[in-house]
């Protein structure tokens, strides 16, 4: 190990440099400037751990100066691809910055990127491509960016998803074609974007779990004016896997801006997905225009109230457009309120998107609030578990809805495209084999351990542990569910919720109906 080498493992950096300078001065060799080139790559790291980007600018223009990046030997490689790595941990650990900060990282630093030759392809070059996506908002025309990296020295890794901090993230091939395709639509290249579509078709065929992949070709399809129907058919389909997320609703109102009503009924559903408001700040700007053109001014200001709002709070510039706007509206309203507009949004759009899935009534049997999980009764004989995190407002036990199971797993995990309140006219045949309202009175099951409900017709259905009255005495109503048995592994009914409600049966002007019942078997039916 020569001296140079010695103290840059002792890490005494300044001495190092000292010394390679000197050798450097007494003979102009390749290995001269190796030497030195790799002490200033050990100071670049260091200034980069320390925050010091001065210092780490002044390092890296070294090496530039030695000229040693293009020679063909082994320590030059392995300069190149240690300094790929350094460029990953500095775009990686500066990605959360400003987005003004990281224009000036990426204007300051690319520079350097342009002159690295490293392997290809290889480990080390796919670590720069990681830090490159991380400025994929910040480097103009990225695209390009893209192709002089050259996705062609992906790697077959690459295409796999990745282990982050106990999380499956995509995979890097995955998010640079994203990236491609958002750089190609931002510019409006449109012969870009059809000569992207079919790799990224060919990647969907060779990946289909690449799902983002599909929603990508439909946005492609869409804004290069390729062909508008395939486009639609393609943004449904993710649609259908991906109902909760705004940007596939706004992605759908451009897809339909033939079709006014539709189009902003689109736009009313992706401003009522559950996230952060900072991302419907475009979108109820859009609304605001839309609703005010339709003469709804009280919603149109609220939509606008609302995108402004989040302006101010982030510090955001508000355009004299958004000022002329507001004016606009509040005007109109002085004058009037304008016209409410009628739209039942969820209806059309389901109805339009998802009309396989057959509204159906359900009930919830259970939440974990931990896990945010609901269980639901939607069917004879159908039982199945959905997180419930894209609700505005938790599920109680007991509440009956109107969904749309439109997919369910074996683990019995369902995917809902749409979700509501039951209607009070609802009419009752239509979910009476699985959900009933029952009253009776209460006798002891078969087994003595519980109690059962026995209603008027003898039908029985088994009151659970934690709803059993210490006073069995009178006459109970509730619902009772059609569920699963686990431990006996058959269907049979069982009350969901349970009151007293009178001392005896002609307090509600019916007989009793335990005078002339026989408990001393289960039920055949209910299976109880």
């Amino acid at each position: 190990m020569s001296q140079v080498n010695d103290l840059r493992k002792q890490g005494l950096l300044d001495d190092a440099y000292d010394l390679a300078q000197r050798q450097l001065e007494e003979n102009k060799s390749l290995e001269a400037r190796m030497e030195l080139g790799w002490v200033c790559y050990d100071r670049a790291k260091h200034a980069n751990e320390q925050h010091n980007f001065s210092e780490m600018k002044q390092a890296l223009d070294a090496i530039i100066d030695l000229n040693i990046l293009q020679e063909e030997t082994e320590s030059a490689r392995m300069l190149n691809d240690s300094l790929c790595y350094l460029f990953y941990q500095v775009y990686h650990s500066r990605k959360n910055f400003q987005p003004i900060d990281l224009r000036k990282l990426a204007k300051a630093t690319f520079p350097y990127v342009e002159n690295l030759q490293p392997s290809k392809p290889s480990k080390a070059y796919t670590m720069l491509l990681r830090g490159l996506l991380c400025l994929k908002d910040a480097l103009p025309d990225f695209d390009k960016v893209l192709d002089q990296w050259d996705l062609t020295n992906l790697q077959p890794e690459d295409y796999e998803k990745q282990e982050y901090n106990n999380h499956r993230i995509i995979a890097v091939a995955e998010a640079a074609y994203i990236a491609k395709s958002k750089a190609l639509i931002e510019r409006n290249d449109k012969e870009g974007m059809r000569q992207l579509l079919p790799v990224l078709q060919q990647l969907q065929n060779d990946h289909p779990d690449m799902q983002l992949i599909g929603f990508y070709i439909g946005k492609l399809l869409l804004y290069s004016g390729t062909d508008l129907e395939l486009a639609r058919r393609q943004i449904i389909q993710f649609a259908k896997r991906h109902k909760y997320e705004f940007w596939v609703w706004e992605l759908l109102a451009d897809a339909y801006e033939d079709e006014a009503d539709l189009s902003l009924c689109c736009l009313l559903r992706a401003a009522s997905c559950r996230t952060n408001p900072d991302f419907l700040v475009r979108i109820r700007r859009r609304l605001a225009v839309l609703l005010n053109e339709r003469g709804d001014y009280t919603a149109a200001y609220d939509h606008l109230r609302e995108s402004l709002a989040v302006r101010t709070r982030n510090g955001w510039a508000i355009s004299e457009e958004d000022k002329e706007l507001q004016q606009d509206i509040l005007r109109k309203l002085q004058e009037g309120d304008g016209v409410p507009l009628q739209l039942d949004y969820m209806r059309l759009t389901n109805q339009r998107f998802f009309p396989e899935a057959e509204e159906t009534v359900a009930i919830v049997t259970f939440v974990n609030e931990e896990k945010e999980i609901a269980n639901i009764i939607y069917g004879f004989q159908k039982k199945g578990f959905f997180k419930y995190s894209f609700m505005r407002e938790k599920p109680q036990i007991g509440q009956k809805l109107l969904v749309r199971v439109t997919d369910t797993s074996e683990d019995n995990y369902i995917r809902i495209s749409s979700m509501r309140n039951l209607v009070t006219d609802y009419p009752a045949s239509k979910y009476n084999n699985y959900i009933k309202d029952v009253t009776g009175n209460l006798a002891p099951s078969f087994s003595g351990s519980a109690y059962v409900l026995v209603n008027e017709w003898n039908d029985t259905f088994l009151v659970p542990k934690h709803l059993a009255p210490t006073d069995a005495s009178g006459v109970h109503k509730g619902v009772a569910v059609l569920d699963f048995n686990r431990l006996r592994n058959r269907w049979g009914w069982i009350m969901l919720s349970l009151e007293r409600v009178a001392d005896n049966a002609s307090d509600l002007g019916a007989p009793s109906v335990l005078s002339n019942i026989d408990v001393s078997e289960p039920d055949s039916q209910t299976g109880v």
